[in-house]
């Protein structure tokens, strides 16, 4: 019998053959479609995903999503590893939870991390890592999928510092704070302020207790007759006059408010209510009617402000007070000495009211800031007056505008006749100097430059090269001061500011070396009119000083800036230097005031730079007094 396979048997292989072969091409498509399927969504996920050599850390494959959320491109991604962008506080975490992974502890792991960006903030992601895993084999990369989060994260940590700001500014309140249930009128929670006010050690000694046991029993009475009902039915109670009782069952007169909390169905959960002390007020406003000096038309026929306070709040008031401040009756009853006024003011008026209680008299003057924020200056006065035992401040205020702007009007012309004759008795001294100075050291230059010459001692050479040196430095600062005591009015002219600022550059390219420089000039930017060779000189002056600033910086930078705005043309010059301490800033723009050289108390600047004192004063000089800029 023949092993050769039968006609039938031949046809039936190559049928298997094609139908597999069908099948084949069939699972090719579909996994081409599939992979264009993952190409898609892997490269326009909301997410940043990337494929990464669990070992090494570097990156193998990622998504434009991934490359955005740390600001690097996809190319320059593929150079860096996970590590060298993952803040040193997370990479423990993050290198211990990569080794649990890859040694089969953990399937995957989740974290929050915190990524630098590459501009050097500070970016928060949700990182879940798994393995890429092939079937029999170790895996050798992971997929690492980052959601940014660094908004939630400023958001948590925004809400953190509120939660703590409102829990100091609710238990220190001046007013006493509290919630109660609405079916029960059991106290729920209450602020420190309420505490101490009662004379209880602990909140725990409050909390859980019914409002009415702390009213006396009287007002407990008319409080569940009257006030409780109209709260629950209206969610509001205003301006309620009321009287604790403190732990020591001494008395309060209190007013209370309260507002109601509601839930999504309409119904009053809790109640936000604070009982203000009204005690002092009270027994004041009685014991003041009998007082003859305060009564109603005396005190409404005083010129200025009239006020009597206790320790703290206002007990009696005039009609001005109404009328000047804008606040009502009612609103001024509730407020304090202090609240009229701000800053230093506001340190002033409560430092001299406590004098007034405690020496018999105190004045000052300040600011008086009405309730739709006018500031008013007042010149106050305060007399400690005892009424009915107690001790009050009365005083009165007069409003001072037209004393003080005649004061100012004279202090501005004072200071501006005195500054005018300073800078022209300055500019006749200096110039004449300059000249005759000017002259002396170009004889001493031009016999030095010639002994260098003809000198072979190397020793001597250097010290006729240092005489040249110093000459030099000494007709640079006659120079500064002959431009300062010049007087020319400018020759005004239409030209291109980043021209000027190139030509400076030029002139100064030898002391730019090593300095990156950086110009940014604004499309458009409007022609300045203006005198082209003192707006040259103030920015020699400018840019020389940053250069002078950035002598000991590492990476010395300047940016350079020009644009117009409003029909004004903007200068801006930029370095990384030291910079001016705040103690000197007044003093820049002072003739022969500077800090390089001797006058360099904080070793800022390289020994061999010196100031002429006069750079800055020339800027002024152009910029402000002969352009108004």
């Amino acid at each position: 019998m023949s092993d050769k396979p039968t006609y039938e048997e031949l046809e039936q292989q190559i049928r298997a053959l094609k139908r597999a072969e069908i099948r084949r091409k069939k699972a090719e498509k579909a996994l081409k479609v599939s992979e264009e399927r993952f190409r898609a969504i892997f490269e326009q996920a909301a997410v940043g995903v990337a494929q990464i050599v669990s070992k090494t850390g570097d990156f193998v494959l990622i998504n434009q999503r991934y490359a955005d959320i740390v600001g690097y491109t996809i190319e320059e991604m593929r150079h860096l590893t996970f590590q060298e962008i993952t803040h040193p506080d997370d990479l423990h975490k993050d290198l211990d939870n990569m080794k649990r992974l890859l040694d089969g502890e953990i399937h995957e792991f989740s974290m929050e991390k915190r990524y630098y960006h590459k501009n050097g903030s500070i970016v928060w992601v949700n990182l879940t890592v798994f393995p890429m895993r092939r079937i029999g084999e170790a895996p050798n990369c992971h997929v690492a999928v980052a959601v940014d989060i660094t908004k939630r994260k400023l958001a948590e940590e925004l809400l953190r510092k509120s939660e703590v700001k409102y829990k100091d500014l609710y238990d220190n309140a001046v007013d006493m704070l509290f919630s109660i249930e609405a079916e029960t009128a059991i106290i729920l929670d209450c602020n420190q302020t309420m505490v101490n006010e009662l004379g209880y050690n602990t909140k725990e000694e409050i909390i859980g207790r019914s409002v009415f046991d702390m009213y006396t029993p009287d007002s407990a009475e008319y409080a569940k007759a009257n006030v409780f009902p109209i709260f629950v039915k209206t969610g509001r109670v205003e301006g309620e006059k009321l009287q604790l009782q403190r732990k020591d069952d001494s008395k309060i007169d209190v007013k209370l408010n309260a507002t109601a909390v509601y839930d999504k169905k309409g119904s009053i959960l809790y109640s936000r209510s604070t009982w203000r002390d009204i005690t002092k007020r009270n027994r004041a406003e009685k014991a003041l009617i009998s007082e003859k000096l305060l009564s109603e038309e005396y005190i409404n026929s005083l010129p200025g402000l009239f006020y009597v306070f206790d320790e703290q709040r206002f007990v009696k008031w005039n009609r001005e007070w109404n009328m000047i401040s804008g606040y009502s009756d009612e609103e001024l009853a509730s407020m304090y000495g202090t609240d009229f006024f701000e800053g230093k003011d506001k340190v002033l008026i409560e430092k001299r009211m406590l004098k007034t209680f405690a020496e018999g008299a105190a004045d000052a003057e300040a600011e008086f800031i009405t309730k739709d924020g006018q500031r008013i200056p007042y010149y106050f006065t305060g007399l400690r007056k005892e009424l009915n035992g107690k001790n009050h401040l009365i005083g009165l205020g007069i409003d001072i505008t037209v004393r003080k702007q005649a004061e100012g009007e004279k202090r501005k012309a004072l200071e501006f006749a005195a500054e005018q004759s300073r800078h022209a008795l300055i500019g006749q001294v200096a110039g004449k100097m300059a000249h005759d100075f000017n002259n002396v050291l170009m004889g001493i230059m031009g016999n030095a430059q010639l002994a260098t010459m003809d000198c072979d001692d190397e020793e001597l050479k250097v010290m006729l090269e240092n005489i040249n040196e110093f000459a030099l430095r000494g007709k640079d600062i006659t120079s500064n001061l002959m431009a300062y005591s010049k007087d020319q009015e400018p020759k005004q002219t239409y030209f291109k500011i980043e021209d000027k600022i190139d030509l400076v550059l030029k002139m100064l390219e030898k002391d730019l070396t090593g300095i990156k420089v950086s110009r940014n000039y604004k499309p458009g930017t409007t022609e300045l009119l203006a005198d082209p060779g003192m707006i040259q000189d103030a920015l020699v002056n400018i840019i020389q000083n940053s250069i002078h600033a950035m002598s000991k910086v590492e990476n010395p930078t300047l940016n350079l800036k020009a644009y117009s705005q409003d029909d004004m043309v903007y200068i801006e010059v930029e370095d990384n230097g030291c910079g001016i301490p705040k103690e000197h800033l007044d003093s820049i723009y002072t003739p022969s005031f500077t800090l390089k050289g001797s006058h360099d108390g904080t070793g800022s600047y390289q020994s061999n730079i010196k100031g002429t004192g006069y750079g800055m004063s020339n800027v002024k000089k152009y910029i402000v007094e002969k352009h108004r800029g």
